[in-house]
């Protein structure tokens, strides 16, 4: 019994229960009816968090989250379109457009979003908990996301799949951020990220360790060596 309110009170302060008070994420789409197999699951689960009945959801405008777009939505690009790749223990964000890779997620604010996951090792979960938005990248299998948010400021993202020892710390966040905020963030990455010429050096990762091929990645993530090393000894 004390496990089980532990882990509810757990639950609780981060936000499952009512995430930050009121939805700041979205994705709009037409009725229940229209939209693709399986979609339709949501309607229950969105009819006891509003009070309402399953039928009355059915028949409205709703705001589904977990899934990917409408038929009607997926025949028009995304706004922001982000590669998020599940590894033990973190997230790699790549952003196609740019080439910018980084460990948090930064979108535009009332922009449309597709999140394109997967995993590189075992299954993991993404999960939002302030958007009310969760997802399992599998290894193997493309999964998507598609939502808008509606408020700027910074959400803790975490993996909600048991995925080995350190899963509990496989987290980062989620910055919503305006328009030129985001722009400016994309440019200095992208100036970042461009190399050295002069003092570029090819590498061959095949005599690289784990620890040592993660390193770059590990920096992004605010991953110091120290945890790395406990991570990955070897």
């Amino acid at each position: 019994i004390g496990l089980g309110i532990y882990s509810v009170d757990v639950y609780r302060q981060m936000g499952g229960f009512d995430p930050a008070g009121t939805k700041v994420a979205h994705v709009s789409s037409s009725e229940l009816q229209t939209v693709k197999s399986g979609s339709a699951l949501a309607a229950p689960l969105i009819a006891d968090a509003e009070g309402m009945e399953s039928e009355e959801v059915a028949t409205k405008e709703v705001s589904k989250y977990g899934f990917g777009a409408t038929p009607e939505e997926g025949a028009n690009p995304a706004d922001v379109v982000v590669d998020i790749t599940g590894i033990q223990y973190g997230w790699l964000m790549t952003y196609p457009e740019s080439g910018v890779l980084a460990g948090e997620l930064h979108i535009p604010v009332n922009k449309d979003i597709q999140i394109n996951l997967s995993a590189q090792d075992v299954i993991h979960a993404f999960w939002i908990p302030a958007f009310r938005l969760k997802q399992d990248a599998i290894p193997g299998k493309d999964t998507q996301l598609r939502f808008v948010a509606t408020k700027t400021g910074e959400y803790p993202v975490y993996c909600a799949e048991l995925c080995g020892a350190y899963h509990g710390a496989m987290r980062t966040q989620v910055v919503v951020e305006t328009q030129e905020e985001y722009e400016a963030w994309i440019e200095e990455n992208t100036f970042a990220e461009q190399p050295q010429l002069n003092q570029a050096v090819a590498v061959n990762t095949a005599d690289l360790s784990e620890s040592e091929y993660l390193s770059p990645y590990a920096n992004e993530m605010g991953i110091d060596s120290e945890t790395l090393n406990q991570i990955h000894p070897n």
